[in-house]
């Protein structure tokens, strides 16, 4: 588990970056209210991302618990199965840094087009 920990651990980060950045544009746009066009295409970017850090967190608690219950010899198909599902971590936690990283580059250029650019 200690893998599917790392990125858990790095997917937080992410997520936390993410909320940081919307909430930097959420409190600039008092001073410059075109700014909050920032927030709004990348909302649900960061209810996924949110999402699956939740899933991937439970799963490798339950995951965790698994293992205990594994190594004091119950070893059954159910608790080997929480452990393999906990693999969900592996290809859905490094979306999270994708997400951030187009939070960061996001821009108001389509904003600042006249009507007539439509």
């Amino acid at each position: 588990m200690k893998n599917e920990e790392v990125l858990l651990s790095r997917a937080l980060e992410d997520v936390q970056e993410i909320i940081g950045r919307l909430t930097a544009h959420l409190l600039a746009a008092a001073e410059e209210p075109p700014v909050v066009y920032k927030i709004g295409p990348n909302a649900v970017r960061f209810l996924l991302a949110v999402g699956d850090l939740l899933v991937a967190w439970r799963l490798i608690v339950a995951a965790e618990a698994a293992l205990t219950t594994i190594e004091a010899g119950q070893n059954t198909a159910f608790y080997a199965g929480k452990v393999a599902v906990a693999s969900f971590a592996n290809s859905v936690l490094p979306h999270a840094t994708a997400e951030l990283a187009v939070v960061s580059a996001t821009d108001a250029t389509v904003m600042d087009l006249a009507e007539a650019g439509f």
